[in-house]
């Protein structure tokens, strides 16, 4: 299967520079996709960008893919994953990797920004992920897509997300070592205000 992603993901254009994609490969594609939604349920993502280049390419979490049935359960299936990579600290994508995952997949990242700030776990995953010492990369690893950036920044880096990362920083039952992340994390934060 990885090798057929590698190929159906690979870097071979068309006259118009644009991926060629054969009715075969996306009638492959759905054939795979429950085991590559199996694999990513486990934790076991293939090395390299052929997940997310096939994810992009073949969007399978637009509704105009699918019956009824089968979009409800790809909806839920995204939900569970965000909200693992939300409340798992030893998923093996970030929340930000996981979202741009199923944002390039076909999921619509204004779903996902709801969801994800809706979860009471969202603090604590926005402070391992910003808060951890010697950190300076981005707050938004990744490529993504036109006005992703807006939407995320407007989402997350407010006012009310410091708020919340405080919230959580002070809380009854917050280890020492996830007070200090929060600190950090609430100080980037404020720092990009």
């Amino acid at each position: 299967m990885t090798a057929w992603l590698a190929r159906a993901a690979g870097e071979e254009r068309g006259r118009s520079g644009i991926q060629v994609v054969s009715r075969t490969d996306r009638a492959v594609f759905r054939f795979l996709l429950p085991r590559i939604l199996e694999m990513l349920a486990a934790g076991h993502l293939p090395q390299g960008e052929d997940l997310g280049r096939a994810m992009a390419q073949f969007a399978p979490g637009r509704a105009d893919s699918w019956p009824e049935a089968e979009w409800a359960f790809l909806q839920r299936f995204a939900g569970q994953m965000l909200d693992r990579a939300i409340i798992d600290e030893d998923w093996p994508l970030g929340l930000f990797e996981t979202m741009q995952l199923l944002s390039d997949g076909g999921w619509p990242l204004q779903r996902l920004l709801r969801q994800a700030m809706a979860d009471p776990e969202l603090p604590a995953a926005l402070s391992r992920l910003w808060g951890r010492a010697g950190r300076r990369d981005t707050l938004f690893p990744g490529t993504w897509s036109t006005g992703a950036g807006r939407m995320l920044c407007e989402t997350f880096v407010s006012p009310l997300m410091v708020e919340r990362i405080m919230n959580f920083a002070m809380a009854d039952g917050t280890t020492a070592d996830e007070y200090d992340a929060a600190m950090r994390a609430a100080d980037r934060l404020l720092r990009g205000l």
